[in-house]
């Protein structure tokens, strides 16, 4: 996406003391996790994570293989935001969870979960002249699923 307009902000942590190598190894997956990118094209802004050149390569050429206006679970999600929203933010957790599925150890028993009924989570802004808003919308099953990934 050369000559497209970004903003990047990169965090890096420290382990302290006597650290072992998993701990610096989840600060630097930590700081790459939350090190956002965002691209701005005509009306559109498109999110990434990790370094600048990576992130503008995964942002599909031909526009988004799949719209979010056609997701049933976001339109569901959405429908709880007020209307002067200024600004969503959605993660998909199905395809999340398909993510995390793949990395477990196969010999593990099932998550307490079903993946099909994952909601995903929305979070919103609004303002007006004299009030400023943030809310939150997750499903039950989401936090189901959390629950059940973090045991």
């Amino acid at each position: 996406m050369e000559g497209m307009p970004y903003d990047a902000y990169t965090y890096s942590f420290e382990t302290q003391g006597e650290s072992s190598a998993e701990a610096a190894a989840v600060a630097k997956l930590m700081g790459g996790l939350i090190s956002p990118v965002y691209f701005y094209a005509e009306d559109k802004a498109f999110f990434g994570l990790g370094p600048l050149k990576a992130a503008a390569a995964s942002i599909p050429k031909q526009g988004a293989r799949h719209p979010i206006r056609a997701d049933k679970t976001f339109k569901a999600l959405r429908a709880g935001a007020p209307a002067d929203t200024r600004a969503i933010f959605y993660l998909s957790t199905k395809a999340l969870s398909k993510l995390v599925l793949r990395a477990r150890p196969e010999d593990q028993s099932p998550l307490g979960y079903n993946t099909g009924r994952l909601s995903g989570l929305l979070s919103w802004f609004d303002a007006s002249p004299t009030t400023a808003g943030f809310g939150l919308g997750i499903g039950a099953e989401d936090i189901k699923a959390l629950k059940a990934i973090l045991e």
